[in-house]
């Protein structure tokens, strides 16, 4: 059965909200992501515990790209994309779903 526990619209996509935060002000952006885009980490032999997860890490890139029509180049653009890296703390008890027979 997939793991529809992060906030996915599509099970191929995710929907989240990105702030940015400095000394001035916070900027808020929602952007759907690809799901191969958020890497989720956790401990190696553990459950993680999406309750408590942080972002390791953003990556910012931009893919240029020619846009074709009937393979005649019309024009060029660049492709942004964000990848994210969500670190997981593990799960050390085990879950209370157990109680009900459920995990």
């Amino acid at each position: 059965m997939p793991d529809y526990s992060f906030p996915w619209t599509n099970k191929n996509e995710a929907s989240v909200n990105i702030t940015a935060t400095n000394d001035v002000d916070e900027t808020t952006k929602e952007v759907t992501l690809p799901k191969s885009n958020i890497i989720e980490t956790w401990p190696k032999g553990m459950k993680p515990n999406k309750s408590k997860g942080h972002i390791t890490k953003i990556e910012y890139r931009s893919t240029p790209v020619t846009r074709k029509w009937f393979t005649i180049p019309v024009d060029k653009t660049d492709y942004k994309e964000i990848r994210i890296t969500i670190e997981y703390e593990g799960q050390k008890e085990p879950s209370t779903t157990q109680l009900f027979g459920e995990d």
